[in-house]
């Protein structure tokens, strides 16, 4: 279990584990208090990341998100000026995790994009080049663990 208690361990956490950045640490922290604030009293988190987030068709990138996976489900959160994006999918509908082959498509140089196939969509999270192994590995084997879980 990590020691994430607060939305600055969180982006810490990232930072110093090589999942992500592309954001200054306020703006960082605020999008992590949104996953704070949207964690069950059980829930575990496993792992969190800062990606550039493609919904749904992924040809428009939303900004950055903070993600959190969780024992129960993955968690994505915005923090806007005025409002916030926050949605979740639960581990059980993620069909996969894929890491797309660096420079292809409409992402950008310098980025690699991890693909999360859920049973309503494909979400696409673009992180730089020097991250997309560590996000994708890290993410991996939470949705591993936690499919070998209740598997049992």
């Amino acid at each position: 279990m990590l020691d994430l208690y607060t939305a600055e361990d969180m982006y810490q956490y990232c930072i110093e584990n090589k999942l992500g950045t592309g954001m200054n640490k306020s703006w960082a922290v605020k999008h992590f208090q949104l996953i704070m604030d949207n964690i069950q009293p059980n829930e575990v988190v496993h792992c969190v990341f800062i990606g550039l987030h493609y919904p749904k068709n992924g040809k428009k990138q939303d900004g950055y998100y903070a993600y959190a996976m969780t024992d129960t489900r993955l968690l994505m959160a915005q923090h806007k000026m005025f409002g916030a994006n926050i949605q979740s999918v639960s581990i059980e509908n993620i069909n996969d995790i894929t890491l797309a082959k660096r420079g292809v498509g409409s992402i950008g140089i310098g980025l690699g994009r991890i693909v999360i196939d859920t049973i309503r969509e494909e979400i696409g999270i673009a992180v730089n080049i020097t991250f997309d192994d560590n996000v994708y590995e890290r993410a991996h084997e939470v949705w591993d663990m936690v499919r070998t879980r209740t598997a049992n």
